[in-house]
């Protein structure tokens, strides 16, 4: 993402033709491609950052750890390597209000929830960021101190700007989904082409083959021949193994929710128990639709596990999408880790979140008892 960057008119700060310079910049980025999520983000800051003239800015979105607090996911400006990923108490700050109300407000410095921590803060400006796929986030600007404070004219471009940028992202979302499953479709006409007629035609030809060599009389042309038809059959195996192949990613689940349903439907009969499952976020990310593949192998390989050697009464899996990463607990009650085949079946869960950005950590469930596996990739 470059919009910001491009932003370096001085005349253009606070403008009314600053504001739609950045939000052209977003939307001509994002319709070129689309980087992920947290980088529009962090250009959005970026960009806000420069146009309103502020010293830092911030995205702050619910904290998924404390429901009464916000979580700062971006930040740009001053010390913005520092913000990111500081929560505070939403009560009694700007964010806040902005979040309950969904209404952009001017305010005077020290909202907590924006993370600036500067005790010489200045003036500071708070606006809605909605989001039709996860929980609406609030953008929050803070001035240097004796810089004019925030105008309604101020309020009202940033809000503007805002929801440019949350429709030029769900744009960008929708033509990365359009390519994928365009994608899907040009997969399933090869895997047809390649059955329909590379295949028959092959088959066709191995059995001329076979009928020419049962003709011969023994020898090293009957040899030969029988060796082509050995070769066609080898190939049409290979062939089919490749259709398999493209139809199985053609038709991986487009829902993550789907495909956590049907691993959750197919492996619950073994196990004994009903799964307490609970979905959150953006689950609809394009990254975590990408890799709905690995997702599902990691969960089914997880209750597997539990299945075979936990023992369990409470099996209980979370899929969460946040600013950053898609998250997958598998918590159950029953012997814990151990040693042996279920901690080294492990290894490949580990290889493939690494392989996606992500990491595996596991430990003893809640109270101590049983397991907890919290699998992770990354979205940004």
């Amino acid at each position: 993402m470059t919009g910001a960057e491009r932003l370096d008119d001085p005349g253009d700060e606070g403008t009314e033709r600053g504001w739609l310079r950045a939000a052209a910049a977003i939307s001509r980025d994002l319709l070129s491609g689309y980087a992920g999520e947290l980088e529009v983000w962090r250009a959005v800051a970026r960009a806000v950052e420069q146009v309103a003239g502020a010293r830092t800015v911030t995205l702050c979105v619910p904290d998924p750890d404390d429901a009464a607090a916000l979580r700062v996911v971006v930040a740009a400006g001053e010390g913005a390597e520092h913000l990111e990923g500081r929560s505070a108490p939403a009560a009694g700050t700007l964010a806040g209000a902005v979040f309950r109300s969904g209404r952009g407000l001017v305010g005077g410095p020290g909202d907590p929830c924006s993370g600036h921590g500067h005790v010489d803060a200045g003036p500071e400006m708070a606006v809605p960021l909605p989001s039709p796929h996860a929980s609406p986030g609030v953008v929050v600007l803070s001035r240097h101190p004796g810089r004019p404070p925030f105008a309604p004219a101020d309020l009202a471009a940033a809000a503007d700007f805002a929801s440019q940028a949350t429709v030029a992202l769900e744009l960008a979302r929708i033509r990365t989904t359009e390519q994928r499953l365009e994608a899907a479709v040009e997969r399933e006409r090869i895997a047809a082409d390649l059955h329909d007629h590379v295949v028959q035609q092959l088959f066709a030809t191995g059995l001329s083959l076979q009928s020419a060599a049962s003709r011969l009389g023994p020898g090293a042309l009957q040899d030969r021949l029988r060796g082509d038809v050995a070769a066609i059959d080898a190939t049409i195996r290979q062939i089919r193994a490749t259709i398999f192949n493209l139809q199985f990613v053609a038709a991986t689940p487009v829902s993550v929710r789907a495909a956590v349903g049907e691993v959750v439907a197919d492996v619950e009969p073994v196990l004994g128990t009903r799964v307490e499952l609970e979905l959150r976020g953006d689950l609809e990310h394009p990254a975590a639709l990408a890799a709905v593949g690995d997702l599902r192998a990691v969960l089914r390989e997880s209750l597997t596990n539990v299945a075979r050697h936990a023992a369990a009464t409470r099996v209980a899996v979370l899929v969460e999408a946040t600013a950053d990463a898609l998250v997958l607990v598998v918590e159950d009650d029953g012997r814990g880790l151990g040693s042996g085949t279920r901690r080294s079946g492990l290894g490949n869960l580990r290889v493939r979140a690494e392989r996606l950005g992500g990491g595996l950590d596991l430990g003893p469930g809640a109270q101590g008892r049983g397991t907890r596996v919290r699998w992770s990739m990354a979205l940004g």
